[in-house]
């Protein structure tokens, strides 16, 4: 899917191998599309928490687990990227986070990437799982 940034990301999930239930969901972050930082962040309140995966350089695969305690306080889980002079930019949030299940492995794969910044970007967008 051709994302509003020019950005391509595929979203892939399967039964995870391992898992606690209730506890955590594991992800993968892997970005083929250039060298430059792709993460998936958490946020409450409009805040920035933490990196759950990142990719930069040489890295171009992260794994990381988000903790179901937080998708269920409200927290928000973007996928974020370098844009223009390399600052980190919140793009893409996912919108389904509550229906994601610790019984399953979420791979989300940067495929594309779009550098350009031309024009005004709007607010995130969505992304569904």
């Amino acid at each position: 899917t051709q994302l509003f940034d020019g950005d391509s990301i595929v979203v892939r999930r399967q039964a995870a191998s391992t898992y606690e239930e209730n506890a955590t969901i594991n992800v993968r972050l892997r970005n083929d599309a250039d060298d430059w930082w792709k993460s998936i962040t958490q946020h409450r309140n409009n805040k920035f928490l933490r990196e759950i995966v990142a990719t930069q350089g040489t890295r171009i695969e992260d794994a990381g687990e988000i903790r179901v305690a937080d998708i269920l306080a409200g927290d928000r889980f973007v996928l974020s990227k370098a844009k223009t002079f390399g600052i980190h930019t919140n793009l893409y949030c996912i919108k389904s986070v509550e229906d994601m299940k610790p019984t399953m492995f979420y791979s989300f794969d940067w495929t594309r990437v779009s550098l350009s910044s031309g024009g005004s970007s709007p607010s995130a967008a969505e992304i569904l799982i």
